[in-house]
């Protein structure tokens, strides 16, 4: 089953808003009978601020959201594809391998991406949990915002019956006294196991319209892989792959620094929190 779950609506000229609007369907549909790739088997389940607004306004809402609204991505088919993708990468051999920065517990190394004009970023640390609560930090959910510096927002915008996958859409903080601006990411993500450890990973997907002020990034397949060490199962390995073309024109100086230093940051805010909310 697909849900779709749009943002609020205000209606002009009222003060009144729908908290929330969903497209229920089996999956998506084509040919006639659609509104800009709705499903058009399901039902809308609209949910109103206050039962005295009228049937007009809700119409014209309604309406509204219908000819804005996306049809959801097929979650069975981008999470075969991205999984595929990461599991190719972590299992490839370090030949390419560049060394792009290393601190004493977190490395990144790069080498050119097979899917844009930049580079794939892979870094490596050893964090200190079991794999299920680091994952819990990581993936969409309550804990992320809570301690990575560089989101400023984080939303599910869609849900899908599909265990394990969301649409996200976030923001991320200006970088390098603002040379690289905010940006905002539409993310289709997929939590799954691998091995005796779990693997987290997405893509972005072209979906909805740019917020203004921001600058629309995409993230090419990227994930993070988390292992629970042998030799200390209390500790686990967390290795992230992250593609990310962030648009704009900036100089790859530029992203390979600020790229090298973020996923560095990454290792440092995830331990300490991990550390304080015991």
């Amino acid at each position: 089953m697909y849900r779709h779950q749009s943002p609020q609506w205000d209606i002009e000229g009222s003060e009144w808003t729908v908290s929330v609007i969903e497209w229920m369907s089996a999956g998506p549909v084509s040919g006639s009978g659609c509104v800009n790739n709705t499903p058009a088997r399901g039902k809308w389940v609209v949910q109103l601020s206050d039962q005295s607004l009228d049937t007009l306004a809700a119409s014209r809402l309604l309406l509204k959201s219908l000819l804005e609204m996306e049809s959801l991505p097929d979650a069975q088919r981008l999470a075969a594809e991205v999984e595929n993708t990461l599991i190719k990468y972590y299992c490839s051999g370090g030949d390419e391998w560049r060394v792009g920065k290393k601190t004493k517990d977190v490395i990144v190394w790069r080498k050119p991406s097979e899917e844009f004009g930049g580079f794939l970023y892979k870094t490596q640390g050893i964090v200190k949990e079991v794999p299920n609560r680091i994952v819990d930090y990581i993936r969409p959910g309550p804990y992320r915002l809570g301690w990575d510096s560089l989101m400023t927002s984080l939303d599910i915008i869609g849900e899908f019956e599909q265990q394990g996958c969301c649409l996200m859409h976030y923001t991320t903080a200006g970088q390098l006294w603002n040379i690289i601006a905010p940006r905002e990411f539409i993310d289709f993500s997929y939590t799954t196991d691998y091995q005796n450890g779990l693997l987290s990973c997405g893509v972005s997907v072209e979906y909805g319209k740019e917020q203004p002020n921001f600058v629309r990034g995409f993230n090419y397949p990227c994930g993070w892989f988390c292992i629970p060490l042998k030799s200390d199962p209390d500790h686990s390995l967390l290795t992230g792959f992250i593609q990310t073309d962030l648009r704009g024109m900036l100089p790859q100086t530029v992203v390979d620094t600020a790229m090298a230093n973020s996923l560095v940051n990454f290792y440092n805010e995830l331990r300490n929190a991990l550390k304080t909310e015991v």
